[in-house]
């Protein structure tokens, strides 16, 4: 496998790659090697403190590029002695085929804290981190791209999966499943306007203010995106909106805990979506989806067929 991702790496124009362990016995020794434009590319394994004394976090570095043999196999677990990574004014990093996992942090992002940053993350877990604010992830000011993204299993007492602060981040393809926290289970966006595409956000918990989502002055896009099965004891089971006017098309929020939308200002536009308990809109329909387990559609689903096509987007 990584004699493969030697090779794609260097026909796709990338500097010198740093193989770990062979090279170097932790991942933050060969990215203090690299140089920008380097890759380390992480063998199978699981690198943690018992394992091969990785000492955490690991800083990353502007230019440079974390690979690892795929999310199954190669693993980062912090195992609860600081934040996964930390990223501060770094430019032109991809990370990729990694699971991040183990993080405990007082502050900010369990699994990683983006900070004026903005990397490529693809084929990419965050599960079982905990952090005061963003569980999964903690961005201030950043603009990551993530595709083939997974954020799970992690818990905050704001932003379970992900809090968001002044930042454009680009989700495609991208599950955020299965977190808990205080204040908004699945992400918590302030300041902030994201693209979200083919995203799921689903049975995530919070004790109060959005199960799924709560929104801030934050004007997010979301195409063919589906919100379910999120719960929130008090207030915006799927969405919960503070000055906020976020777009929803082709999209689905059903089964969520006490509501669908909870508006305490703002003005969604919503067409071509099935949103349980029904929204006015062209397009939108308020009958059950038919999910399969992965919340794929059955067939026969009221939803097949009854979007609009949007041009440029993926299908």
């Amino acid at each position: 496998m990584n004699k493969l991702l030697t090779i794609l790496l260097l026909s796709f124009g990338f500097g010198a790659i740093i193989n770990v362990p062979d090279n170097y016995s932790t991942i933050q020794g060969g990215i203090d090697a690299a140089s920008e434009g380097d890759t380390v590319l992480v063998a199978a394994g699981t690198y943690s403190p018992s394992t091969n004394s990785e000492v955490f976090p690991i800083e990353m570095a502007s230019g440079i590029h974390l690979i690892g043999s795929g999310e199954d196999v190669s693993i980062i677990d912090a195992q609860q002695t600081d934040r996964v990574i930390t990223m501060e004014d770094c430019d032109n990093n991809t990370i990729s085929d990694l699971t991040l996992t183990g993080g405990l942090a007082d502050s900010y992002g369990g699994g990683m804290r983006l900070s004026n940053s903005n990397p490529i993350l693809t084929n990419v877990t965050i599960s079982n981190n905990t952090a005061n604010w963003g569980g999964g992830m903690h961005l201030s000011n950043s603009d990551p791209t993530l595709t083939h993204v997974t954020i799970s299993n992690n818990q905050a007492l704001q932003g379970g999966g992900m809090r968001v602060v002044s930042s454009d981040p680009i989700l495609t393809n991208v599950t955020i499943s299965n977190n808990t926290a205080s204040e908004s289970g699945g992400m918590r966006l302030f300041n902030s306007n994201p693209i979200l595409t083919h995203v799921t956000i689903s049975n995530n918990t919070a004790e109060y203010y959005g199960g799924g989502m709560r929104l801030s002055n934050s004007n997010p896009i979301l195409t063919n995106v589906t919100i379910a099965n999120n719960t929130a004891n008090n207030g915006g089971g799927g969405m919960y909106l503070n000055s906020s006017n976020p777009s929803l098309t082709n999209s689905i929020i059903w089964g969520n805990s006490p509501e669908s939308i909870y508006i305490g200002s703002g003005t969604p536009l919503i067409t071509y979506s099935d949103i349980e308990g029904g929204w006015e809109g062209e397009g939108n329909i308020d009958n059950d989806p038919l999910f399969n387990e992965n919340y794929t559609l059955q067939v026969g689903s009221p939803c097949i067929d009854t979007g609009t096509m949007i041009l440029g987007a993926e299908y």
